[in-house]
């Protein structure tokens, strides 16, 4: 049974890892969709012990590619809110 990213059980845990290696990217200054770059060289290493790695490739790297998409959206999301209320604060209202 393949797990894919979601929000409950094993999907939400491998959901906040790839979100989690995706900041961890953008910390480092990557700035393009990158994961499915890296699971390809996984692949390419590993599907001879993990035969399923090579069978299932396209998935991987269609879920996270979507995955990357999504999360994208969110941070965007996030930010513009962020703005909106950082502009309802009045100046200088968080000094004493």
């Amino acid at each position: 049974m393949a797990i894919v990213p979601g929000n409950v059980d094993q999907s939400y845990v491998l959901r906040r890892l790839i979100r989690r290696a995706i900041r961890e990217g953008h910390k480092l200054g990557i700035e393009c969709r990158f994961t499915h770059l890296i699971a390809e060289k996984v692949v390419e290493n590993y599907s001879d012990a993990y035969p399923e790695l090579n069978r299932n490739k396209d998935r991987i790297y269609e879920a996270l590619k979507n995955e990357e998409e999504m999360f994208e959206k969110t941070l965007e999301k996030g930010t513009r809110e962020f703005e909106k209320l950082i502009g309802k604060v009045p100046p200088h209202s968080h000094t004493r």
